[in-house]
């Protein structure tokens, strides 16, 4: 399996409303190690490493719409995993 690592920048409705949580549950359930962060402007930075088809699924997942999360955009960026990261959860 090929390891790599995603940053993803995510806009919308994704502070204050639990999208941190539900991120990092998705980041354990496929055993990825990351981390998720609010930013000043209103994004979330979302870090996880893995294997790349299960974080292709993790890609599909964080894209989150109901009721109080509305995941508008996401710019997203693939490189060599470090593995200095802490496992999500």
């Amino acid at each position: 399996m090929m390891k790599k690592r995603l940053t993803a920048y995510v806009s919308g409705t994704v502070q204050k409303v639990g999208y941190r949580a539900r991120v990092m549950d998705f980041a354990k359930m496929l055993g990825l190690r990351g981390t998720a962060e609010n930013l000043d402007d209103g994004r979330v930075k979302i870090v996880a490493e893995g294997d790349e088809d299960k974080l292709k699924w993790f890609e599909e997942a964080i894209v989150i719409k109901n009721t109080l999360i509305v995941v508008s955009a996401i710019e997203k960026e693939y490189s060599a995993p470090r593995y200095s990261l802490w496992v999500v959860g």
